[in-house]
């Protein structure tokens, strides 16, 4: 086994046995099912103490790539993580995977998400007059030092706790009465929810309003984020032109449209 070992020589010890081990799974040359040697073996041919080996085992059963069966040993896993993420758009067996019975079937919903990323880029868009990227903070607007100095109090009084799951209380307060102020909408903290991103209040209102098969009206062009969103959720998506002031609402569907 010690032949099958390359240590790295950087980080604990019980680290550089565990990524050893786990190079070794998933270059194949310990093979899936096979035994891997007992935990006072291996420490023995490795001249460490036997805690290190359990500490580095327990930690390739903790992230998938072996597991333990009761009186018998630790086996090298029959499926590995790596696997789990390169499943095909049809939920069946991912490619390459040889692994005995193993098969992942993704669910309608999963199936739905879209193929291309639709994250941002940190590639420099060239010489363009407006950069209408998503994502990027406007650092030139962006009040900083002031920032900074609200985070860095905000920081030295820390809860360990869960809060709300709606959001806290003075915060949601605060946009409500932002909201009256700014905007004349009136509400109360108790209708404001606070999100960690438009993408996740888009998500949200699909699966509260959104049935698989109801259709819904985007703008041409629209919002990349949002038709993601809605295409998860099972939306028929009809687009409707856009013009100076916005969605043409002279041509919207009048009828059979949910949102």
């Amino acid at each position: 086994m010690t032949a099958l070992l390359q240590l790295s020589g950087r980080g604990s010890l019980h680290r550089q046995i565990y990524e050893a081990l786990r190079a070794g799974i998933l270059a194949g040359r310990l093979k899936p099912d096979s035994r891997l040697p007992s935990t006072r073996e291996l420490a023995r041919e490795l001249g460490v103490s036997r805690n290190v080996v359990l500490l580095a085992y327990e930690i390739l059963v903790d992230e998938g790539y072996a597991e333990g069966r009761v009186g018998s040993g630790t086996y090298v896993g029959t499926s590995l993580p790596e696997e789990m993420l390169t499943a095909d758009r049809r939920g069946g067996r991912p490619e390459g995977s040889g692994r005995r019975g193993y098969k992942l079937r993704l669910s309608a919903f999963a199936r739905r998400l879209p193929l291309s990323s639709q994250g941002t880029t940190s590639s420099d868009p060239g010489d363009v007059r407006y950069d209408f990227r998503y994502g990027f903070a406007d650092e030139v607007t962006l009040p900083l030092l002031t920032w900074r100095r609200l985070v860095g109090r905000r920081s030295r009084e820390p809860s360990l706790n869960y809060g709300a799951p709606e959001g806290t209380t003075s915060l949601r307060t605060s946009v409500a009465e932002y909201l009256t102020r700014a905007r004349a909408i009136t509400c109360t903290p108790e209708q404001v929810i606070i999100v960690a991103g438009s993408q996740q209040g888009l998500d949200l209102v699909a699966r509260v309003l959104l049935d698989p098969g109801d259709q819904v009206v985007i703008e041409e062009p629209h919002y990349r984020g949002a038709r993601d969103a809605f295409l998860a959720a099972g939306a028929i998506l009809l687009g409707v032109g856009v013009d100076e002031q916005g969605l043409e609402v002279d041509r919207l569907p009048r009828r059979d449209v949910r949102a």
